[in-house]
């Protein structure tokens, strides 16, 4: 995706997950919120020439699943 919006050189990316077992029923939705999110953040979030960070992640507490998906600008 990075080397999609020409920003392999200026943002990076930081995953931080739980190792997880889910299920494609809950894997999938996740991933397509993740993409769309990692989307709009490389289109809008970082102008012309800004450098910055984007970070994922993805926890369980309890019976909940947390996504957290940031970015630093």
């Amino acid at each position: 995706m990075l080397d999609t919006f020409d920003a392999e050189e200026k943002v990076k990316i930081e995953c931080a997950m739980d190792d997880l077992n889910l299920d494609v029923d809950t894997a999938v939705p996740i991933g397509l919120i993740v993409n769309e999110l990692l989307t709009n953040a490389l289109k809008y979030a970082f102008p012309e020439g800004t450098k910055g960070k984007i970070k994922i992640s993805l926890n369980k507490q309890n019976e909940a699943l947390f996504l957290k998906v940031s970015d630093n600008v």
